[in-house]
């Protein structure tokens, strides 16, 4: 069988809005454009460049000026930034002249909008008949605070995003070999936990069952090979193999686990849409092991048939996967569940694979309950806090001495803080001779 061809692959997942039967969809595209302005406009109203985002950028001016991939170049080289992938665009941008602080949060709105209309494109493709239905899923995004949050902030949080969904996405569907590949070394470039989630493409490809052995071979070769290439070139340069931010964040104690699962009962509580795509999630993870078992008892092992392993069982294992990371990494102190934010396009598929599937008064339940979820997860943005003081108190994870923030509150101290330092930076520089350092 000849490889699918790039653009075939594209308009055969696109065909449910391109093709035939889109004929009457105008309402329902009218809708995404809706909610594409909607989810620009609440990324606008958080805009910001938050502190962490200046470490790139500032491993960024010092490439671009000659003074080679450090953080002070008199100093040897140390890796302080966990995002090759960010970094690399960073520096193209200000190599064109074009000023990072505000293209960097621009271009990641982009992206965000761009994985919204493909969360809504990959619930039409398993679901042809139903438009409102991925609709719906894409405005689970579209009103997310958390996915608003992170559509800017100067940060790689929403390019990772894309990267895994498009990842996962070419893993599900058997795309070419060569864009499976090139898509897994991006993942494993753009956050240090990509390793992991190229990894879990690969095992997604292997359950799905592939056409062909020997291009699943060589799609899973070209992520091998470009996951040592970026080793051996942070061995090269930085005398590591593993990410300093990576070893220094992560924590190997019960109590770094416990803080962990308070951040993720938290994040879930306030960002809402993960609480019912993790009991969707559970659920298909049930059923699937439990037929997976039946299959196997009652099956001749010559002929047996294993359950396959659907678009939905994929979202599932995504979603339960950053789940697990959240925990295992302690959490983050940043607003909005920054850890849990690659879950969110694969928890609005599976919301809207739900719906699509559910039938009469169980329907009209679900779809009340999702514009429910939609309409919630819009509220923390505006300050309208799901969690009492209280709440906050005993899921605390950020250990604030007396402060025991809000969600937008977090976000306000995280947007203002950097104006305070660049003003007493420039205080500084009134001051201290060019070659005097001042530590905090």
């Amino acid at each position: 069988m000849n490889d699918v061809r790039v653009p075939d692959f594209v308009l055969r997942h696109l065909h449910p809005w391109v093709g035939e039967r889109a004929r009457g969809d105008r309402a329902a595209l009218v809708a995404l454009a809706g909610l594409a302005v909607l989810l620009v406009g609440l990324a606008l109203r958080s805009w910001y460049v938050c502190d962490d985002a200046y470490i790139s950028f500032r491993y960024t001016k010092n490439v671009v000026e000659g003074l080679g991939l450090r953080w002070n170049p008199e100093d040897p080289p140390v890796e302080g930034f966990s995002n090759p992938v960010w970094l690399a665009l960073s520096i193209l941008v200000r190599a064109l002249h074009f000023d990072e602080l505000q293209v960097m949060p621009t271009l990641s709105i982009g992206l965000a909008v761009g994985v919204m209309l493909t969360v809504a494109g990959w619930v039409r493709h398993e679901h042809p008949a139903a438009r409102w239905p991925a609709v719906a899923a894409a405005g689970c995004l579209a009103c997310s605070s958390a996915f608003a949050n992170w559509s800017t902030s100067g940060l790689e949080t929403m390019q990772a995003a894309a990267a895994l969904l498009a990842a996962v996405l070419a893993w599900t569907y058997e795309a070419p070999w060569w864009l499976r590949g090139g898509l897994g070394v991006v993942l494993v470039a753009s956050r240090p936990e990509g390793v992991a989630w190229a990894a879990a493409c690969m095992a997604i490809g292997a359950l799905r069952q592939p056409r062909s052995w020997v291009r699943y071979g060589l799609a899973a070769t070209v992520i091998v090979l470009g996951t040592e290439v970026l080793l051996l070139a942070r061995w090269a340069v930085f005398d590591a193999w593993i990410p300093n931010t990576a070893s220094a964040k992560s924590g190997h104690d019960l109590g770094y686990f416990l803080r962990g699962v308070r951040y993720v009962v938290h994040m879930a509580v306030v960002l809402v849409l993960p609480v019912p795509a993790v009991a969707l999630a559970l659920a298909r993870g049930v059923r699937w092991i439990g037929a997976h078992r039946l299959a196997l008892r009652a099956g001749d092992p010559g002929t047996l048939s294993l359950p396959p392993f659907a678009a939905a069982d994929v979202a599932a294992v995504v979603v339960l996967g950053h789940v697990a990371f959240a925990a295992a990494v302690g959490g983050d102190y940043m607003p909005f569940g920054r850890f849990l934010l690659g879950a969110l396009p694969f928890a609005a598929f599976l919301l809207g694979d739900a719906v699509a599937r559910s039938t009469g008064a169980r329907g009209s339940r679900a779809r009340v309950g999702m514009v429910l979820v939609a309409v919630l997860s819009a509220l923390p943005q505006f300050d309208v806090s799901l969690t009492t003081t209280r709440m906050r108190e005993v899921l605390d994870f950020r250990n604030f001495a007396g402060f025991r923030p809000t969600e937008r509150e977090m976000w306000r101290a995280e947007a203002t803080r950097p104006l305070g330092w660049k003003k007493e930076g420039q205080y500084l520089r009134r001051f201290l001779a060019e070659d005097e350092r001042y530590m905090v």
